[in-house]
């Protein structure tokens, strides 16, 4: 009888302990993901006028695909950039690895949101690095080798609660006053090109 009481009282500190240790790694994720740094660049010497700010995103890459390919082929372009930095992409979902749609909203909003999030975080709308662009009069594309509703080129010209909702993300997009979208997809596009011209775009395919 006393040895199945100790058992129980084993059995009953360990799953304590292992209660405590999640909810410590919880509340830990949870203050990492609140904590975002940004290093303000005060003064940069320019030679000539930059024109153009092209992002190019490999979906899914991080570091070691850099490190693979600088193993493979040598030094790569990026190295050699006059500003380089980092970002954390990591969605606020406490479990489970982030998606598309919450890194691409990190990159073009810089706030962290849930997975599945576009553009926004908790119902609010986020303002994107496009959306700045077009503000102050810039010339604007989004361009991708998958349809540009898919989560990573709408993380910067969409806002919605679902990467699902195509049909929310088409709306938004068509009211973004970017200039040009260009992807794939064609089958769903041409079904709505009277919709996409409407919106005084001109719809073209290849």
């Amino acid at each position: 009888m006393e040895n199945t009481k100790k058992r129980i009282i084993k059995i009953t500190a360990i799953a304590l302990i292992a209660v405590i240790l999640i909810i410590s790694v919880v509340f830990a994720s949870m203050g990492i993901a609140r904590a975002v740094k940004i290093n303000n660049i005060e003064k940069l010497d320019y030679e000539g006028e930059k024109l153009n700010v092209i992002l190019m995103i490999g979906d899914g890459m991080g570091f070691n695909h850099i490190k693979a390919a600088e193993a493979r082929y040598g030094e790569l372009f990026m190295n050699s950039a006059t500003i380089k930095g980092e970002v954390t992409t990591f969605s606020r979902n406490l479990f489970g690895p982030t998606d598309s749609a919450a890194a691409a909203t990190a990159l073009a909003t810089g706030t962290k949101t849930d997975n599945g999030n576009i553009g926004q975080y908790l119902g609010k709308e986020k303002q994107s690095t496009t959306e700045l662009a077009v503000s102050l009069g810039m010339s604007t594309a989004i361009l991708a080798t998958e349809g540009v509703d898919g989560a990573t080129p709408s993380g910067f010209s969409a806002h919605t609660s679902s990467r699902n909702d195509i049909d929310g993300i088409l709306d938004d997009q068509l009211k973004s006053n970017i200039d040009i979208f260009f992807g794939s997809n064609i089958q769903r596009y041409a079904s709505l090109s009277d919709k996409i011209e409407k919106a005084d775009m001109i719809f073209l395919t290849a």
